[in-house]
């Protein structure tokens, strides 16, 4: 959370403080009880995490709302590790909607406008 404070006016006399609290905006971040089934289980489809136990305490917590503690119990997984997974699952959360423009029709940019002049043609790159 940023925090953006300035002086304020009043008949011409600073006597006072405004604080505005901003909250950075971050794409792809997974909330808790936020995350649909499908959406859950495309990420762990391409996530590499094969561990039943560590994969259904992740459900438990992010489609269904659950404490991660409370997820750990049911489970029989230890906090430490559900939150290694919760981090690998979140970033791979950002890292696919950071690719998105580039699969989603009318979204993708256009490289040389971004400086990446190396273009794949004919199944080999060039530049």
């Amino acid at each position: 959370m940023l925090r953006v404070c300035f002086p304020v006016r009043v008949n011409g006399v600073m006597n006072s403080e405004v604080c505005l609290h901003l909250v950075k905006e971050r794409s792809g971040i997974l909330l808790p009880g936020e995350v649909s089934e499908r959406h859950f289980w495309l990420l762990i489809e391409i996530s590499g995490m094969h561990s039943e136990k560590v994969i259904n305490a992740l459900r438990e917590h992010l489609v269904m709302g659950y404490t991660r503690r409370e997820a750990c119990e049911q489970h029989g997984v230890s906090q430490g590790y559900l939150s290694g997974a919760l981090v690998r699952i979140q970033h791979l959360s950002q890292t696919v909607n950071n690719l998105l423009p580039y699969y989603v029709s009318g979204l993708a940019m256009n490289h040389e406008e971004e400086g990446d002049r190396s273009v794949k043609r004919g199944g080999d790159w060039r530049v």
